[in-house]
């Protein structure tokens, strides 16, 4: 093969790999998306700690179904289906279960659950809060989230494996028909490739500063949609920046400045009626159901349980406990907090 073939032979390659990326390369995203789906709601439905009590399921049932309606009254045509693209199935269900866990975070699943920690709740001062956080998880599902960061990972593979590939073939040419190439270049070449290609892998991030934004804003929508007050949707956040400080930043925006642009976002909405109210009282009594049945548990466990069943998942969809969250607060400081807080109320 001379220069000449081997270029045209590249460019082919390249942009061969390129459209069998774009064909496959979505549908797989979801088609791994939606296998999480059964696996993780089994997981958490076994788990010891997922938090048992029909009023409270209820009550936050209530708040996501609230939700729900909302998006599809958004997004949904006149045949109840979505018009403008092609999407995962998120508009039949939005289920709520909730987990003793002394992390105050809220996490997605798949396309159509969520957890949210019984330390959230308990962080909560006012259920619009709730609303909100709810709101932004839900965010995550319509705005495909899970399934772009699958399609991230896929195209990271592809361009590493190509980068070694080409680089590979590119040494193997120059070693077959370049007499001055010597075979401690070709290994000093084929190293760099390697490198790169590692380098590549490495550069994967599952999660986008971006999308904790554009769900805040989702959150939002929603809740104006479904007639709920905004007021306080920022007031959680701001409450985690006061006990925990920031974070680092790795896998989510500083939260002083989510705080800020939700602020922003509120006082763009300016002033509205809502239809609907929730009930602090109401709030209150669920709050104390919790924190009676954690109180108890960390009698018998001393809350050590609530570490071993945290989701988790290799491709890095989900962070491990200690980098969740608004604020990335490290596991003694969550932990005392959080055992504090359960026994001074």
């Amino acid at each position: 093969m001379n220069g000449v073939d081997m270029k045209k032979y590249l460019v082919c390659l390249i942009v061969g790999s390129g459209i069998l990326l774009a064909s496959g390369c979505t549908a797989q995203a979801k088609k791994e998306v939606r296998s999480i789906v059964d696996q993780e709601r089994s997981r958490i439905l076994s788990a010891q700690s997922k938090y048992e009590d029909p009023l409270a399921n209820k009550y936050l049932g209530i708040i996501a179904e609230s939700i729900l309606s909302a998006a599809r009254s958004l997004d949904l045509d006149e045949n109840h289906q979505v018009s403008d693209k092609e999407t995962l199935d998120i508009y039949d269900q939005f289920t709520v279960y909730i987990v003793h866990d002394p992390t105050p975070n809220a996490w997605v699943v798949g396309d159509d659950f969520a957890c949210i920690s019984t330390a959230a709740i308990l962080h909560a001062e006012h259920p619009e809060e709730l609303a909100f956080i709810l709101g932004h998880e839900f965010g995550h599902l319509r705005g495909e989230h899970q399934v772009e960061s699958y399609e991230r990972k896929y195209a990271n593979k592809f361009a590493a494996g190509l980068a070694v590939g080409l680089g590979s073939l590119s040494a193997g040419y120059q070693s077959s028909n370049n007499p001055n190439y010597s075979q401690a270049q070709y290994q000093r070449d084929m190293a760099n490739v390697l490198a790169a290609g590692q380098s590549i892998i490495a550069s994967f991030e599952p999660h986008r500063k971006s999308d904790e934004y554009k769900s805040d804003q989702i959150a939002l929508e929603l809740m104006v949609e479904a007639g709920f007050p905004i007021e306080r949707s920022p007031d959680w956040l701001e409450r985690m920046l006061l006990i925990y400080g920031e974070g680092d930043g790795k896998t989510h925006p500083k939260t002083e400045k989510r705080v800020k642009r939700i602020r922003e976002l509120v006082h763009e909405y300016g002033e509205l009626n809502p239809t609907r109210t929730f009930n602090l009282e109401q709030f209150r009594e669920i709050q104390d159901r919790i924190r009676s049945e954690t109180l108890a548990l960390a009698d018998d466990e001393n809350l050590a349980f609530y570490f071993a069943e945290r989701p988790t998942l290799s491709s890095g969809v989900l962070p491990p406990i200690k980098s969740c969250g608004p604020s990335d607060a490290e596991l003694d400081q969550i932990f005392d907090y959080y055992s504090k807080m359960i026994l001074d109320n």
